[in-house]
């Protein structure tokens, strides 16, 4: 509501106008909600390469142990898996739907680097 003040001969007078701003109030509303999610999903994208990078390290220490003097090997399986996990990014980001995957088509893909691997 606002209230305007005005001066009419020798009397004050007070006009009020309402505005509804129910539709404003609701557009506002959504855009919070909107970019609550967008930060929602910004640290789970955060998390996840997190963990995608421990378990690269923890495999990289596995790979060292298991295949000491064969670094061509150690290398060619972490291409490998930097491959996959590039695979699975680009599946996750080609996507309007971010909580379900097209497993059938990701496996398909892995299937084509893993033949590569063990050829």
């Amino acid at each position: 509501m606002f209230i305007e003040r005005f001066e009419f001969g020798s009397e004050t007078h007070s006009m009020g106008f309402m505005t509804d701003i129910t539709k404003e109030r609701r557009k506002q509303k959504k855009i919070i909600e909107a970019n609550e999610h967008k930060n929602v999903l910004i640290k789970e994208v955060h998390h996840r390469v997190k963990n995608n990078l421990q378990i690269l390290n923890s495999f990289l220490n596995l790979e060292k142990r298991a295949c000491k003097n064969k670094p061509n090997i150690i290398i060619d399986h972490m291409q490998s898996r930097l491959s996959s996990l590039a695979i699975l990014h680009e599946k996750t980001y080609n996507t309007t739907d971010f909580k379900n995957i097209n497993l059938k088509n990701y496996i398909d893909d892995q299937d084509g680097n893993l033949k590569s691997l063990i050829v």
